[in-house]
């Protein structure tokens, strides 16, 4: 690099002042000249000119400095080489306004230094229309296929120096420039697997001191879940998990603890459960065998024409019965329900032989309190409906009972009708009474069990409390309700309203006047009806008693068997056109001698006769052999019903 001070007012040596540069530097502060070249140096230089001035603005002369573009560009280079970022290979040309070159770092020439969509870009704007600067990447073979960048600049002037044009071109392979960043990016990956990898390391041993003993707990419960009271988890360390298991095996064992009680509770309780089962049966059939005599000699002694003194003690003796008698089936129907074990079985009724059997067990009581009774078909009823006849007729039995006991005068009726829904058919049974009636506030109460009207009442008309509770029991078992409308003084309406089980339009229809007209055809049971021979098996004797004379009055010859033994022995030896056979004797039971005569091919209809009352003794009879089974104590009503089913009713032996 050269440089020279021209001074003002100088020798002619160096007197300069109408050089063109002194000129242009003067007026304008700086000039520079065009590249020349210089043959001998075989260098490329360029002159700088600048106005220099004192401290007062006052003109002292012009500095020119003619600089080697070479050592200009060495002194770039090396600050370049210094960067980082610039270590890769990176490439740069200088260019004048008109794109010659003025240097390059490459031996390339113009045109392959540069891709020619660029060149033609910069070959065909002017200086005001490149920007001054601007990246440009490129893809070519000649450059191995690699992306390159450049960048262009080219200089804008200074101050009012417009600048001579030149541009500089730098490129530099995206791949080599971004180096670092790839670097920093595969580090980051790295990192990231590592981290992972960490993770994962970290997390098997995590599953092994926690899942581990985690799963060990849940299969445990799934075990306990499954019935094995007895499972405990395994697990001995000290910290979170470990309590937890403890904690578990802890409730394990008190549970098991539980399940242990519970199951002895259990168990005494069905003990208990059976004794009380025991129990009832052994005094229904305690207190049943004496109330067949007391209720069956009574029944009789009526019918032969008493006198009326005695036929006075004779009614209250058979009221009592019958009361007491009624006691005791409520007690045992509560013991029943209580327990579980009172059963329905829904088959194929005959409406009107309901109501018959309802008419005729209760008018009586009616007829003695001088009380209008009558049971009002209201409509078209079905003649066969599909319920437990027998829990009906009980219902209906309390609600009608409650009605007459409660009435002192004008009416009991019983409504019978058809309530159809859009689902299916109810048969509705309003008992409509003129009674005491019952107060509002005691309304709510009459169907809890052992509840009672007022102390008075009570005293006045007795009774358990047990009877309107064991309704409602006994009408939700059969899908039905009872329900309550009562004024005090004025009467009560209760109305019981069970599924009829039929479609009601096409099923037969219920005419109660023509059943009774049919019912009148049968002749006075004071009459003998029927004709044949039958086995008497019973060790009691005044029942044995009893029942001789109940069917000598209906017409049968009687033979007697004080025990099982006998009664086998004699029904192999003679045939009997029916066996009514007690199921509690000594020596060989019921039960044993029916099995044994089945088991010896004899046919002949057996009736089972038991004071027991209990779920299930009638399907015991049944599974012994038995056809038919019958409670005592046997009224002669009962006695003639089972009697037509199996043995020869007197008017059919006249007509042959």
């Amino acid at each position: 690099m050269a440089s020279t001070l021209l001074k003002a007012k100088k020798t002619t040596d160096y007197y300069q002042a109408d050089e063109s540069w002194w000129q242009t530097a003067k007026e304008n502060g700086v000039y520079v000249e065009d590249v020349e070249y210089d043959d001998s140096a075989e260098v490329y230089s360029v002159a700088l000119c600048l106005r220099i001035e004192d401290a007062n603005g006052d003109f002292l002369g012009v500095m020119k400095v003619v600089t080697n573009i070479e050592e200009s560009v060495g002194i770039i280079k090396d600050a370049l080489a210094k960067e980082r970022s610039y270590k890769q290979k990176t490439e740069f040309i200088l260019l004048d306004k008109d794109l010659n070159i003025i240097y390059s770092t490459c031996e390339k020439g113009f045109s392959d230094f540069l891709p020619k969509e660029l060149a033609a870009h910069l070959r065909g704007k002017t200086d005001n229309q490149v920007p001054p600067y601007f990246l440009y990447q490129f893809h070519h073979d000649q450059f191995g296929g690699d992306q390159i960048l450049f960048a262009h600049a080219h200089s804008s002037g200074y101050k009012e120096y417009a600048g001579l044009g030149w541009r500089l071109v730098i490129n530099n392979s995206t791949k080599e420039l971004f180096s670092p960043v790839v670097k920093l990016r595969n580090t980051i990956i790295g990192l990231l697997a590592a981290s992972v990898l960490f993770a994962a390391i970290v997390g098997i041993f995590v599953s092994k001191g926690i899942l581990g003993p985690i799963s060990k707990l849940r299969a445990t419960i799934a075990e306990m879940a499954r019935g094995d009271i007895s499972a405990r988890v395994k697990i001995k360390s000290k910290d979170e998990i470990g309590q937890l298991a403890e904690s578990f095996n802890s409730m394990a064992n008190t549970r098991e603890l539980a399940e242990i009680l519970l199951k002895r509770a259990k168990e005494e309780a069905q003990s208990a459960s059976q004794a009380k089962s025991r129990f009832l049966a052994s005094m229904s059939h305690e207190i049943r065998t004496p109330m067949n005599a007391i209720i069956g000699f009574g029944e009789l002694l009526l019918k032969d024409r008493p006198t009326e003194k005695q036929r006075d003690y004779l009614i209250n003796i058979s009221d009592s019965s019958k009361h007491l008698l009624h006691l005791i089936n409520d007690i045992l129907d509560y013991s029943k329900i209580e327990a579980g074990k009172l059963d329905v079985v829904i088959r194929e009724s005959d409406l009107g032989r309901t109501l018959d059997e309802i008419d005729s067990i209760l008018r009586p009581a009616a007829i003695k309190k001088s009380l209008k009774f009558d049971i009002l078909q209201c409509g078209q009823l079905p003649s066969q409906i599909y319920t437990d006849s027998h829990r009906l007729r009980q219902c209906l039995v309390n609600l009608v009972g409650n009605a007459i006991k409660f009435t002192e005068k004008g009416h009991v009726y019983l409504n019978v009708s058809i309530e159809e829904t859009e689902s299916q058919s109810y048969i509705r049974f309003d008992i409509e009474d003129t009674g005491i009636g019952i107060e509002p506030e005691e309304q709510d109460k009459v169907f809890e069990l052992f509840t009672q009207a007022k102390g008075d009442i009570c005293r006045k008309f007795g009774g358990t409390g047990l009877g309107l509770s064991i309704t409602k029991r006994l009408a939700e078992m059969l899908d039905g309700t009872v329900s309550l409308v009562s004024e005090s003084g004025r009467g009560s309406v209760f109305t019981l309203r069970i599924p009829a089980g039929v479609e009601f339009h096409s099923s037969s229809r219920y005419d109660k006047y023509h059943y009774v007209n049919s019912l009148d055809k049968i002749s006075d049971p004071s009459d003998p009806v029927f004709s044949g021979h039958i086995l008497l098996a019973e060790d009691h004797p005044s029942n044995r008693k009893l029942l001789m004379l109940q069917l000598n009055r209906l017409g049968v010859d009687v033979t007697i068997a004080e025990d099982g033994n006998e009664a086998v022995r004699m029904a192999l030896k003679q045939e009997y056109d029916l066996i009514l056979m007690d199921m509690h004797m000594p020596h060989l039971n019921g039960y044993k001698a029916a099995e044994e005569l089945r088991a010896r091919g004899i046919t002949t209809p057996i009736i089972a006769q038991t004071a027991f009352a209990m779920v299930g003794d009638e399907e015991k009879c049944l599974e012994a052999g038995c056809n038919d089974y019958i409670t005592k104590p046997i009224d002669l009503n009962s006695l003639e019903e089972k009697l037509r089913k199996y043995i020869s009713h007197k008017t059919e032996v006249s007509n042959d």
